[in-house]
């Protein structure tokens, strides 16, 4: 995983895609992932020409749309083999037929391509500056007359049963006025707090629980590990939360209300290193103390 640094969306958009590989999935920064899917199957799912997108958040078992307060059933669902399902999109409403969809979809690499293309053609740099803009300008561009040949497939896929969904905790972004569940009380500043902690979503929970939705509320987390303050229970914590924890050590805080969480983290690494690994050493030199005085 690369993180980049956003300058400018829309012409880093462009760079990234024409960069990747045959595929593309299109996601949001709350999605969240619980239950496997194999990228090898959607892969063979969109060798379909006529499937135009593969939705990572759909599933058969989905009712309601969230955004816009109503009900949203299946259409009739065809199974394609033991994993995936298809639908015809236009007998399909709101989540069942938006094949521009930048929550957790996956589409070939050239399509993508010929969407954003045509969406500068008809609005301008504009319409893919933003990722909201990027969204709305699809839909109308699949909507209009001119829609790009690739959006014109009659059928759309998902999984067999719930694998992601997008946790709806908070707005980021003051394009559109998108509803949330406020009854989480999650700010962002919250749950950064939680993420240096080093808590975790607890991904069994949502992976067992029965989605009617692909927009959620629930904010469930792993428990503590006890006397560290963290979900993380295996050495060492994995992905990206590691590397970030790696390189926690050379921040500092001059903010008084971060001491505590500065332990914390002081606290879960004392538990997963030990006193004879080489950056704890360098570490204790620093703080000018025998390296055996790092841990608590």
């Amino acid at each position: 995983m690369n993180f980049v640094r956003e300058e400018n969306f829309g012409e880093q958009l462009i760079a990234l895609v024409a960069a990747a590989h045959d595929h593309v999935m299109l996601c949001c920064d709350d999605s969240l992932y619980y239950n496997t899917v194999k990228l090898s199957d959607v892969l063979g799912v969109l060798s379909n020409p006529q499937i135009v997108s593969y939705h990572m958040m759909l599933h058969p078992k989905l009712s309601f749309c969230h955004p816009q307060g109503k009900a949203s059933s299946p259409p009739t669902l065809m199974p394609i083999d033991s994993h995936s399902v298809s639908w015809i999109r236009m007998m399909g409403q709101l989540e069942w037929n938006y094949p521009w969809d930048l929550s957790s979809t996956v589409y070939r690499k050239q399509d993508v391509v010929q969407m954003l293309d045509t969406i500068v053609a008809a609005v301008g740099a504009k319409g893919i500056g933003h990722p909201n803009h990027l969204e709305a300008a699809g839909v109308d561009a699949v909507l209009s007359p001119d829609a790009p040949a690739s959006f014109q497939g009659a059928l759309a896929a998902c999984p067999v049963r719930a694998s992601a969904s997008a946790v709806a905790l908070n707005r980021v972004q003051q394009v559109f006025d998108n509803p949330i569940y406020e009854e989480a009380g999650m700010t962002v500043d919250a749950l950064e707090v939680l993420f240096w902690e080093g808590r975790q979503y607890d991904i069994d929970f949502s992976g067992g629980k029965q989605h009617s939705a692909m927009h959620i509320g629930d904010f469930v987390l792993r428990p503590e590990v006890k006397g560290t303050g963290s979900s993380v229970d295996e050495s060492p914590a994995n992905g990206v939360l590691a590397l970030m924890q790696a390189l926690q050590p050379a921040v500092v805080y001059s903010n008084q209300s971060n001491l505590d969480t500065n332990r914390k983290l002081w606290n879960a690494y004392s538990d997963e290193w030990q006193p004879e690994e080489e950056w704890v050493r360098t570490e204790a030199r620093r703080a000018g103390a025998n390296h055996h005085t790092v841990t608590e």
